[in-house]
């Protein structure tokens, strides 16, 4: 997604692929996600989810359950001053050679990438 706003709730994105993100790739975007499942998605980086280029992702309720990355960031990459919230969220049996669940690149410069009350596991 470049340049776009979009909301899911309730969804399921599974065996999904992509170069970044497996599900979404987002590019000067804003993403919300509630009560949405990512689970057994590919990419190179990002297993599920590509944030990058000053992209806003927030996530309540969700679920990422085994999503690979062949490079970067089993369930999340995050890049090039972008910014992740997410709440109540579970990341288990992510895989990747660099950081398995979330991998956090030059975030964004005044917010913080923000995880309350997430579960990991097995990542």
């Amino acid at each position: 997604m470049y340049k776009t706003r979009f909301n899911d709730t309730k969804s399921k994105f599974l065996n999904n692929a992509g170069a970044q993100g497996g599900v979404f790739f987002l590019a000067q975007s804003n993403l919300s996600l509630t009560e949405s499942k990512l689970n057994l998605n590919f990419a190179f980086d990002g297993g599920a989810l590509a944030i990058l280029q000053g992209s806003f992702a927030n996530m309540f309720r969700c679920e990422f359950s085994t999503n690979e990355a062949y490079s970067s960031g089993g369930a999340i990459f995050l890049n090039t001053e972008s910014y992740l919230w997410a709440a109540s969220t579970t990341f288990q049996y992510n895989t990747a050679p660099d950081s398995s669940a979330i991998l956090i690149l030059g975030g964004h410069k005044i917010q913080n990438t923000t995880l309350n009350g997430c579960t990991f596991l097995r990542n």
